[in-house]
C-alpha cells in the first residue's frame, strides 16, 4: 500500500468513527447490530490511528529522512495495532481513557514530524503540520469536554468532528502539493533527458562532421602527396636523361 491508499483508509476509518460517535451509524447504518454499535467507535478510531501513522510515515518518508524519529512513529503504530486488536474484545472503561491518551501522543508526534519536515523544506509539510494541529485541537477539546473541564455545547460536542474535517481538507492540500511537486520534478527530469538527448545528437552530428572534414583533408593531402611525388619523379627523369645520352663514335667531329 502507498500513502494514497493509507490516506483513503484513514478517511474511511474516521468517517465510520464519526458516524458511531454522533449516533448516525447505530441509528441508520447498523441498527440491528448491538455488538458493532458498542465496538464501532473503538475499532474505527484505532484503525484510523493505524492508517494515519502509516500515511504519515509514507508521506514524509520518515524511515529515510528522519530515521531516529521514525522509531517513535513505529512504536506508536504498534500501540495502535494492539489497540485495534484489543478493541474487538475489551469493553472496559479503562480503554476509553487509553484511547484518548494514545491519540494525543500520536497527534503530538505528527505535529513534531511536521515541524521537522517544514525545517527541511519537504513538499506539503506546512499543510501536513496544520492538518494534525487541527486534529490535536479537536482531540484536546473533546477530551476536556468528556472529563468535565469544558461545558457541553455545540462546539465542544462536535470539536472532534470539526477538527477531523479540517484535518482531511488540509491533508488533501498536502497531497495536492506533493503531487504537484512530483509532477514538476518529473517534467524537469523529462526536459533534462530531452536536453541531454538533443545534446548527444548534436555532439554525434558534430563528430560526424569533424570526421568528414578530416577524411576530406586526408584525401586532399594524399592527392597532393601523389601529385608531388609525380613531379619529383618527372624532374628526376628530366635531370637524368642528358647524362644518360652516349657520345658519337670516333670522338667529336672537327670542322674542315
Amino acid at each position: 500500500m502507498n500513502w494514497r491508499q493509507h490516506y483513503a483508509g484513514f478517511v474511511l476509518s474516521i468517517g465510520v468513527g464519526q458516524a458511531a460517535l454522533n449516533g448516525f451509524g447505530p441509528q441508520f447504518v447498523w441498527p440491528h447490530s448491538a455488538w458493532w454499535a458498542d465496538a464501532a467507535t473503538r475499532i474505527a478510531l484505532s484503525a484510523a490511528g493505524v492508517m494515519g501513522l502509516m500515511f504519515a510515515r509514507d508521506f514524509l518518508s520518515s524511515a529515510v529522512r528522519m530515521p531516529r524519529f521514525d522509531r517513535l512513529l513505529r512504536a506508536l503504530l504498534a500501540g495502535w495495532v494492539g489497540s485495534c486488536a484489543i478493541a474487538f474484545v475489551w469493553h472496559h472503561m479503562a480503554y476509553e481513557i487509553w484511547l484518548p491518551i494514545l491519540a494525543i501522543v500520536s497527534v503530538g508526534a505528527m505535529i513534531a514530524a511536521g515541524v521537522i519536515s517544514i525545517r527541511r523544506d519537504f513538499a506539503g509539510a506546512k499543510y501536513f503540520f496544520a492538518a494534525w494541529a487541527s486534529l490535536l485541537a479537536g482531540v484536546l477539546v473533546i477530551v476536556l469536554h468528556n472529563t468535565g473541564f469544558l461545558p457541553s455545547n455545540a462546539i465542544t460536542r462536535n470539536a472532534l468532528m470539526v477538527g477531523s474535517a479540517l484535518e482531511m481538507v488540509l491533508l488533501s492540500f498536502a497531497l495536492a502539493n506533493r503531487i504537484n511537486v512530483a509532477r514538476r520534478f518529473k517534467e524537469q527530469a523529462t526536459s533534462r533527458i530531452a536536453a541531454e538527448k538533443a545534446l548527444g545528437q548534436a555532439l554525434a552530428a558534430s563528430q560526424e562532421r569533424v570526421r568528414e572534414v578530416l577524411e576530406d583533408r586526408l584525401r586532399k593531402a594524399e592527392s597532393e602527396r601523389d601529385a608531388l611525388a609525380d613531379i619529383v619523379r618527372t624532374r628526376r627523369a628530366e635531370i637524368s636523361e642528358p647524362a644518360a645520352s652516349p657520345l658519337p663514335a670516333g670522338g667529336p667531329a672537327h670542322p674542315n
